[in-house]
C-alpha cells in the first residue's frame, strides 16, 4: 500500500444519511418538529421510494393521481407500480388548475396526487396552492417535483402537513421537504453509502441563478415571425429564452451553433429532440403541455441567458438558420 492510500474496509456508516440531512437543513434553515429534509440519490429514486413507504404503510390505498405533460419522472416511476396493483389515473394540466370537481370525488382509497411546480426544458412554472388546500381537506398526500425553482427561488419550509417538495439536482442528488404527515422510514436512501457525497456543490447552486427578463425579452423579440415562442400567457422563470422552428430539427442548429462557438459551453443550449437524445419517445410526456405538438418539440431550442451575451449571438442563430434550411432543400 502507497503512502496516502486508505485500507478499503467494506463497511460504511449508515448514519451519514442522518448526518447530511442535518447539515443541509441548518443550511436552509428547514429544521422544525413539523417538517424534515430527506437526501435521495435522485428524483427517480425520491418518488419510487416514497411511494413505495406509503404505500406499505396505507395498504387499501391503491389509487394515484397525476397530472400529466409537467416532469419526465411520473411515466418511468407509474409504470412500475401499475405492476403492483395500483391504478392510475391521469389529470390534464388545465383540468388540475381550474376545475376542482375531480378533487371532489376523491374517496379514502386515493393515496396521492402527483404533479410539478415547473416544466424542465421551457422553465413554465405553476402555483398549486388552491390545489393543494383542497387535498389538504381531503387528507390526500401531494408529492410535487420541483426540477428549476429551487436555482432561482431557493428552497422553503413546508408548512403543509400532507405536502412534500422533491427537489431535483439532475444526478447529483434530489432534497425531500416533508410535511408532518408524509415522513417516512427512508429504507433505501438510510442504506445508500453516503460516505464521499459532499453537500457544497448542490448548496451553492440553490437561489444562485438570476433572470434577466429584459435581456431574454429582447432577444425573443428579434426572432422571426414565423418563430415558435411561449405564449405570454403563461408564468415562467427569464433565465432562459424558449423557442421552436416548426420546419427544421434543432439539433442541426445545435451543431451549427458548436463549430461558430468551439470554445463555450455547449451544454447551455438543449433541445428535446430526439435525435439529440437518441431514445425512442423519451419526449412524449411534452405532448399534454397544453399547445405543444410534435413539430414544436422537435424544433424546441432552449438557450441559458449566458448565451444570449456571447458575441453576435442572435446574428449567428440567424445564419445557422439559414444554413440549416439550404441544406434541407437542397
Amino acid at each position: 500500500m502507497r503512502k496516502g492510500e486508505k485500507l478499503e474496509i467494506q463497511y460504511y456508516s449508515r448514519e451519514k444519511w442522518f448526518e447530511w440531512n442535518d447539515i443541509i437543513a441548518q443550511n436552509l434553515d428547514l429544521r422544525g418538529n413539523d417538517q424534515s429534509l430527506y437526501l435521495f440519490a435522485d428524483a427517480h429514486v425520491a418518488l419510487l421510494e416514497t411511494l413505495w413507504a406509503y404505500s406499505r404503510q396505507y395498504v387499501v390505498k391503491r389509487k394515484l393521481y397525476y397530472v400529466r405533460g409537467l416532469s419526465p419522472y411520473f411515466d418511468a416511476c407509474l409504470k412500475f407500480l401499475i405492476g403492483q396493483g395500483f391504478e392510475i389515473f391521469e389529470i390534464d394540466i388545465d383540468k388540475a388548475l381550474y376545475d376542482e370537481n375531480w378533487i371532489e370525488k376523491l374517496d379514502h382509497t386515493v393515496l396521492a396526487v402527483l404533479f410539478a411546480k415547473d416544466i424542465p426544458f421551457l422553465g413554465t412554472f405553476y402555483e398549486w396552492e388552491s390545489l393543494k388546500k383542497k387535498l389538504t381537506e381531503k387528507r390526500v398526500f401531494q408529492i410535487e417535483v420541483v426540477h428549476n425553482s429551487h436555482y432561482i427561488q431557493g428552497i422553503t419550509n413546508s408548512d403543509n402537513p400532507y405536502h412534500i417538495k422533491i427537489h431535483d439536482f439532475l444526478g447529483e442528488a434530489a432534497l425531500g421537504v416533508l410535511g408532518k404527515r408524509t415522513q417516512f422510514e427512508a429504507i433505501i436512501s438510510t442504506s445508500m453509502n453516503w460516505q464521499n457525497f459532499s453537500s457544497t456543490n448542490l448548496l451553492s447552486k440553490i437561489g444562485n441563478t438570476k433572470e434577466i427578463h429584459s435581456l431574454v425579452e429582447k432577444f425573443e423579440q428579434q426572432l422571426p415571425e414565423e418563430t415558435w415562442k411561449l405564449p405570454s400567457s403563461e408564468t415562467r422563470y427569464f433565465d432562459r429564452a424558449v423557442f421552436s422552428w416548426k420546419d427544421m430539427e434543432a439539433s442541426a442548429i445545435i451543431d451549427c451553433l458548436e463549430e461558430i462557438y468551439p470554445n463555450m459551453d455547449m451544454g447551455k443550449i438543449q433541445t428535446p429532440s430526439l435525435v439529440y437524445w437518441g431514445s425512442l419517445r423519451s419526449m412524449d410526456w411534452l405532448l399534454y403541455v397544453t399547445g405543444m405538438d410534435k413539430e414544436i418539440v422537435r424544433g424546441l431550442i432552449v438557450v441559458d441567458q449566458e448565451c444570449l451575451q456571447w458575441p453576435k449571438f442572435t446574428e449567428n442563430l440567424l445564419n445557422a438558420r439559414k444554413q440549416v434550411l439550404k441544406l434541407q432543400n437542397g
